[in-house]
């Protein structure tokens, strides 16, 4: 079986050269934060991307916020994030009691919401607390 081969892990703190890598990489690279699905995906051969941009390091994009009645997770937000977060068991119950239940707690800690919408991970459960499936 041969091995999954990424020429470049580019961990960044600057989201400005990260677009700019994307750009310049186009479909030769993806973007990694949590990286639970990309990187099965690579083990799988389902993506072979020869250039992973780390955005975990960049600022600002870990957080939870609201205004005006809309609630903005940032991309780096995790399931145990949201799971967690008063406003989001306030204001989007629904969605904190899926990200509860999503995968094992090492999983919620690293997953992101976003990355599972963007891969269109498909996390449908029962969710006990919830009493209701809630797809995610």
């Amino acid at each position: 079986m041969r091995s999954t081969y990424v020429a470049h892990v580019l961990p960044l703190d600057d989201l400005d050269a990260a677009l700019e890598l994307l750009a310049e990489h186009r479909e030769a690279a993806r973007i990694i934060a949590g990286g639970t699905d990309i990187l099965i995906e690579m083990e799988r051969r389902i993506r072979t991307p020869r250039v992973l941009i780390d955005i975990t390091r960049i600022p600002g994009l870990d957080g939870i916020t609201q205004k005006d009645g809309t609630i903005h997770l940032g991309p780096l937000v995790t399931h145990n994030q949201v799971a967690g977060s008063a406003t989001c068991v306030q204001e989007a119950y629904p969605l904190a009691c899926a990200c509860w239940q999503v995968g094992a707690p090492q999983i919620r800690n690293r997953a992101t919401v976003a990355g599972n919408l963007i891969t269109a991970s498909r996390q449908t459960t029962r969710s006990h607390r919830c009493g209701r499936w809630t797809p995610v």
